[in-house]
C-alpha cells in the first residue's frame, strides 16, 4: 500500500480496504517496534469513509509504501520510505498491478492517492 499522511504520522486507510481487508480488525502490530496501534473509524458528511491510523515511524518519510500481513496474532505492518530498497520493492509491486489491473487508488489522482493491492 502506498500511504498518503496526514497530521504527522497519521494515515488514513480508504473505507474500501478497511471494509476487505481490516473487517473486524481494531488494532494492527508494528513489525519493527512491536507497538499496536489501534483504527479510527472517520466520517465525512454523516457517512464513514476512512479509518485513521497513527503510525509513528511515518514521521520523516516523504513518501510512504507499507505491506499489512494478517497473522494468527492479528494484523502486522512495515513501512519503508521511498528510495529505500522495501519501500522501492513496494511501489514496484504496486506499479505491476497498475498494468494488470489489481492496484486500486482511492481518488483518480495517482499522484495524490492512496495505493493499494492485494497478494
Amino acid at each position: 500500500m502506498r500511504l498518503r499522511m496526514a497530521r504527522g504520522t497519521q494515515t488514513q486507510i480508504p473505507f474500501r480496504v478497511a471494509k476487505n481487508f481490516f473487517s473486524e480488525v481494531t488494532e494492527v502490530r508494528s513489525a519493527h517496534t512491536g507497538a499496536r496501534h489501534g483504527l479510527q473509524l472517520a466520517t465525512a458528511h454523516g457517512r464513514q469513509n476512512t479509518t485513521k491510523l497513527e503510525i509513528p515511524e511515518l514521521r520523516d518519510f516523504r513518501d510512504a509504501f507499507a505491506r499489512f500481513e494478517k497473522t494468527p496474532n492479528g494484523v502486522v505492518y512495515e513501512v519503508y520510505d521511498a528510495g529505500t530498497p522495501k519501500g522501492d520493492q513496494i511501489r514496484g509491486s504496486l506499479n505491476d498491478g497498475f498494468d494488470d489491473g489489481s492496484t486500486q487508488t482511492s481518488i483518480r489522482d495517482v499522484a495524490k492517492a492512496t495505493w493499494w493491492r492485494y497478494i
